[in-house]
């Protein structure tokens, strides 16, 4: 079992929308990070019944087409049910702007031209919305994600909402790549997890957290090179790797600091 401290912890309850930190995050096997991507912004018909785990992009507002959505930040209380939703702050450049939910449809329309009308839909119990199948916690070590800051030569690529993960450790450059190699357990504080592979990483992200454009269109290339320059081989990803997806081995919670 290999022990780590969580360093920061990170919760998306609205899909693609910005990230909310949190002391402490509710595992569960079943739904690995409880409340994450419980909701989304979807732009067709709403999900059907047992279509509410692995749904694709084209459904929901999302980052890789429209990097504004990510200003979209969910104000949100955690109740034992799940997140409700209260409303979303517009992050911009000048402040925030109280956004309702019965705006959504609009702000939609001005973050997304071309996408229609946005109406706010939640997974069905005990399901989410995922790009992936499998209930994962998404886990990034921070000393890889510093040394490759330096390496692009830019520090702002260390804030780790833009790599939208949950849990954010620190254990030395390139540790990851092992774990998942070996699909090692791992120990974050109370919980127990078990490393299942590599985080391939898409146009995602390129979108700033704060202002919701594009300021690194190169950034996925630059992420290969430096996985290039450190020797990293991991043939069975095709994509370039920050992090790795674990899943979780009972239900816990992991606990910011510990």
């Amino acid at each position: 079992m290999i022990k780590l401290r969580a360093e920061r912890l990170f919760v998306h309850p609205v899909k693609s929308c910005a990230a909310v930190e949190r002391e402490m995050l509710q595992l569960s096997p079943e739904l690995g990070v409880v409340g994450d991507r419980a909701m989304g912004l979807a732009i067709d018909q709403p999900p059907t019944e047992g279509d509410g785990v692995h749904r694709r992009k084209v459904h929901f507002l999302h980052g890789m087409r429209w990097p504004e959505i990510v200003r979209l930040r969910p104000e949100v209380r955690f109740d034992p049910g799940g997140p409700v939703l209260n409303g979303f702050a517009l992050a911009s450049s000048d402040g925030t702007a109280a956004v309702a939910l019965e705006e959504l449809a609009q702000v939609g329309g001005r973050l997304a031209p071309g996408a229609g009308e946005a109406r706010l839909v939640s997974a069905y119990p005990g399901r989410r919305f995922s790009d992936r199948a499998n209930p994962y916690v998404s886990i990034i070590n921070l000393d890889t994600l510093d040394a490759f800051a330096a390496f692009a030569g830019d520090p702002a690529l260390a804030e780790p909402t833009r790599w939208r993960c949950n849990v954010y450790v620190r254990a030395g450059l390139g540790a990851e790549y092992g774990w998942a190699r070996e699909q090692a357990p791992l120990a974050v504080g109370d919980a127990a997890l078990k490393t299942e592979m590599l985080l391939g990483r898409c146009a995602m992200i390129q979108a700033e957290p704060e202002l919701g454009r594009t300021d690194h269109p190169e950034l996925v290339q630059k992420l290969r090179a430096f996985e290039n320059a450190q020797g990293f081989v991991h043939p069975e990803e095709r994509a370039p790797v920050m992090g790795v997806l674990a899943t979780p081995m009972a239900v816990s919670e992991i606990r910011a600091g510990q």
